[in-house]
């Protein structure tokens, strides 16, 4: 594998391929732990532990939503925008299902619709999540909760999703491709470290549950 990769390493197109690559994976991991203003970040990690939910989430981001970042809602609006096109361009939505015989003009119309399809979700996932912080009245996450404090939040959010596709399909353009793909496997590759650490702390604390039951 050394190997392949020094060969590579060798071609100047896929050398820069691979070097933006990792430089525009670098400013997402970046993103991910620049927070919101008006986050209380360390109540905002206290809810996400205790949300299945909301840990799941925070998993695809590779931490974003528990760290309070901007880049919370990570790619997860883009790929269910994806498969909600894809599922009504089979035969369901005749406009879509059209789209799809026209080749590359469609595809890019699609994708258009795509993109469309993310704003809307975005916003309607972040205020879903906004809600579910404030259904647990035992912490404050926002510092303010007006409409305006709400709306602004959504927005930084929202701003944060298109950023992270936009970073996808720069990767996938002018990178080494299939640039959702690796921002997803960074992310869970990210948060292999804190898994482990938590596997072993429980397995330190059931260790020593057993032995003062001895």
């Amino acid at each position: 594998m050394f190997k392949t990769l020094a060969d590579a390493f060798k071609i100047k197109e896929v050398r820069n391929k691979i070097i933006l690559t990792l430089v525009l994976l670098f400013i997402y991991r970046l993103g991910c732990w620049l927070p919101i203003p008006g986050i209380d970040t360390e109540a905002l990690g206290v809810k996400v532990e205790g949300n299945t939910f909301l840990n799941l989430l925070s998993a695809v981001s590779g931490g974003a939503l528990s760290q309070g970042s901007f880049l919370a809602l990570g790619v997860s609006p883009y790929i269910t925008s994806q498969i909600i096109v894809q599922l009504l361009s089979m035969d369901v939505l005749p406009a879509l299902s059209e789209l799809r015989k026209q080749g590359e003009a469609g595809r890019k119309k699609s994708e258009m619709a795509t993109r469309y399809l993310t704003l809307m979700l975005g916003a309607i996932q972040a205020y879903g999540i906004i809600k579910m912080f404030q259904a647990q009245p035992d912490t404050v996450v926002l510092a303010d909760e007006s409409f305006w404090g709400i709306a602004y939040i959504v927005l930084v959010m929202v701003a944060g999703s298109m950023l992270c596709m936009w970073l996808g399909d720069q990767i996938t353009i002018k990178g080494i491709g299939n640039g959702i793909s690796i921002i997803l496997l960074v992310n869970i590759v990210s948060r292999v470290p804190s898994d482990m650490n938590s596997l072993y702390v429980q397995f330190i604390k059931d260790a020593d549950i057993m032995l003062n039951k001895i």
